[in-house]
């Protein structure tokens, strides 16, 4: 398993993480959260939302909308 970051500024998910073993910052967990809850994340910060897709958690549509995946729901309720 590689130590190496999936993204640049979230150390915290590396690519041999899978979803359900992925340690999300605060601020990544609570965006996370939020578009569970339905809650647009057009205006957070790219890097937490590029870390979320990358991770397999959340996934972007055409029309550039951010969903949580299967995967994110199983993370969830995995941490509640």
């Amino acid at each position: 398993m590689s130590s190496t970051p999936i993204h640049a500024n979230n150390p915290q998910l590396s690519s041999g993480s899978t979803p359900a073993r992925a340690h999300l910052t605060k601020a990544q967990l609570k965006a996370l959260q939020a578009c569970a809850d339905g809650i647009s994340l057009r205006f957070e910060d790219w890097a937490i939302v590029n870390a979320l897709l990358d991770a397999g958690l959340a996934e972007k549509n055409v029309a550039g909308v951010v969903r949580v995946t299967a995967e994110g729901h199983r993370y969830l309720r995995s941490r509640s």
